[in-house]
């Protein structure tokens, strides 16, 4: 009987960290062929990052938006491998020097993405950063959770809070700024 119990709960885990969906956002699939070349060229660029305590991948998708109460033209999400994220920020075989250049070098790597993704689309809002969501019950869509962490965006509100919120034609493109208002509890100790 104890063994029945560790498995499933084994089981459970496993079930957390594969079953990481994204369940409201179209698929890649929808995207037109420069939007797609873009991904595979990030993709090819930044999949994988070998980082102080090793290598971890990612996966790139693209949202292009069309709604007026949304203040981007794309939305970048840099899905994580979310085990290693959460190794970085609560493991105590890391210590804090080392957490420290790790989560550095995944700041620095972020960046690069946004620089990479701005240059391929000039004059178009986007906002990125990694971002992983899922549920814990994938079966039956219950228990969602979701992690973002190094948000940024290039584009800015003009005229006075709250007045140019959730409006798009009331943001301009602008420079690259981090968003950490958007972020969950920093990686950093």
């Amino acid at each position: 009987m104890k063994y029945l119990k560790v498995v499933g709960c084994i089981i459970i885990i496993c079930l957390l960290f594969v079953s990481c969906e994204e369940p409201y956002y179209a698929s890649n699939s929808l995207l037109n062929s420069k939007e797609k070349a873009v991904l595979k060229d990030l993709d090819q660029r930044f999949g994988k990052l070998k980082t102080s305590i090793g290598e971890t991948t990612f996966e790139f998708n693209m949202y292009p938006n069309d709604k007026l109460y949304i203040p981007y033209d794309y939305w970048l999400q840099v899905r994580f491998d979310l085990s290693f994220f959460l190794d970085v920020k609560d493991s105590i075989s890391i210590n804090t020097e080392m957490n420290q250049k790790v989560t550095k070098e995944l700041k620095d790597h972020q960046y690069n993405i946004s620089q990479a993704i701005i240059q391929a689309f000039p004059g178009k809002k986007i906002s990125g950063g990694y971002y992983i969501s899922g549920y814990l019950y994938p079966y039956i869509k219950e228990g969602f959770f979701s992690y973002e962490y190094y948000s940024w965006c290039n584009y800015y509100g003009v005229g006075e809070p709250p007045s140019y919120k959730w409006n798009y034609n009331n943001y301009l493109v602008g420079d690259f700024i981090w968003t950490p208002n958007l972020d969950d509890e920093g990686l950093e100790r």
